[in-house]
């Protein structure tokens, strides 16, 4: 049995704030929260998902709550969320015009997932957004709603017209959009906006191929103003030969000192997977990497074996390898690796286990080994050779579903007189 909403009273509502700020969650009490928009509050987090704004009289209570927003003089931060509720371009269009001018928020989160907004209703809401240079901090989710290449033309135009100078954090979430290789024109005019510090950019599900996974790596990694990258590939199809370009695109790019990307469920497998071990000793800036590679098993569907004719590069533009590499030359400091559900074995994880094992500046470690067929002899030497890497001093391991020895990896621990912080999951030492 669903769980029935909880619905606030607005005097109850009314009592809690005090002119502090307000969050309401899991509420269907719409007037009472257009009546709070029409308050003097200066930070407010309104929650009403799941057909909370229709009624009887349609979209009427959007209207309402879009001109309650126009009217409010005193928000500086707002988050608002109306996921679910079949909004369609012309609700965009009210909320636009409310939002297109706003003199005061500054900071500003809208999830919109799973509407019925389309290409039109994305434009005519990001060409509002892009126009209002008080924001500095922007999120918007515009996960589920179909809006196709069209869509993310439409996408890029409005940032590439944007008049916003301040803009220094985006978060943008263009998952499952049916975007397809449109996709690498928003990365292209993300890629070159200088404003932005902090980009969070997720096209998850979009049905990218190799080529295009590469081409959006490469126009994010050419910004020279990015110190945080969020990159979501996930559940694309970047296969066996997708995966190593990747990562490989943002070794040269100097600004970005915290790197996310999320290339889960990608049918890479084993040895795509095991070729980014390659790439970790290459970045030179990079200051905290985070890389979600779980669950890539090979597409059933796919043929290939060869590397696509597009992505193939000459070999004087190469980077040179060591024959065994290390990561002497880093400053990677803390890695968070998932590895997650790959079944890729002991030879594929040892390729990393061999590299980070050898760093010279990695101090944090969080390795994700769950769900990938290890036995216990195979875990105690991987997890030997790690805590045999004397600069590393912070050591999350993650061994669920796999062989483990609490009595043989208690002695390897032992042995360490260097780590500081170590926990185990899915062993008890």
């Amino acid at each position: 049995m669903a769980a029935l909403p909880v619905v606030i009273p607005s005097q109850r509502i009314r009592q809690c704030i005090e002119g502090i700020g307000l969050t309401i969650a899991c509420t269907q009490d719409v007037p009472a929260a257009i009546r709070l928009l029409a308050g003097a509050h200066t930070s407010l987090s309104i929650d009403l998902s799941l057909h909370s704004v229709l009624g009887e009289n349609g979209f009427l209570a959007f209207t309402q709550l879009s001109e309650a927003l126009r009217r409010n003089t005193s928000l500086t931060s707002l988050s608002l969320k109306v996921s679910f509720n079949d909004l369609r371009a012309a609700q965009m269009e009210e909320l636009a015009s409310a939002l297109m001018h706003h003199p005061t928020i500054t900071t500003l989160s809208l999830s919109l997932a799973s509407n019925r907004i389309g290409a039109k209703g994305a434009k005519v809401l990001l060409d509002a957004l892009t126009s209002n240079s008080v924001l500095t901090s922007l999120a918007v989710s515009l996960y589920g709603n179909r809006l196709g290449k069209k869509g993310a033309r439409n996408v890029a135009q409005s940032f590439s017209d944007s008049s916003n100078t301040n803009l220094q954090s985006l978060l943008l979430d263009l998952g499952k959009t049916e975007l397809g290789s449109e996709s690498v024109l928003i990365a292209e005019v993300l890629g070159r906006n200088a404003s932005l510090k902090s980009l969070s950019l997720m096209l998850a599900a979009n049905q990218l191929q190799p080529v295009d996974a590469h081409r959006i790596a490469l126009a994010l990694a050419a910004s020279t103003s990015l110190h945080s990258l969020y990159a979501d590939l996930a559940q694309n199809r970047l296969a066996e030969h997708g995966m190593k370009p990747v990562l490989d695109a943002f070794v040269s790019n100097t600004s970005i000192s915290h790197l996310h990307l999320n290339l889960a469920m990608n049918y890479a497998h084993s040895v795509g997977i095991q070729q980014l071990a390659e790439s970790l000793p290459q970045f030179s800036s990079l200051d905290c990497l985070h890389v979600h590679l779980g669950f890539n098993t090979p597409d059933p569907r796919s043929t290939e074996t060869e590397v696509p004719a597009e992505m193939k590069v000459p070999a004087d533009h190469l980077p040179p390898l060591p024959s065994s590499p290390t990561m002497e030359n880093t400053t990677l400091r803390l890695l968070k690796l998932f590895l997650t559900g790959n079944k890729c074995g002991p030879h594929g994880i040892k390729a990393f286990v061999n590299v980070l094992s050898r760093s010279t500046s990695l101090t944090t470690l969080n390795l994700s080994l769950q769900r990938n067929e290890l036995l216990e002899e195979q875990v105690t030497n991987l997890v030997e050779d790690l805590t045999g890497n004397p600069v590393l001093r912070s050591l999350v391991l993650n061994l669920r579903e796999n062989k483990t020895c609490p009595e043989m990896l208690s002695e390897v621990l032992c042995r360490n007189g260097t780590l500081t912080d170590v926990s185990i999951e899915g062993c008890q030492v």
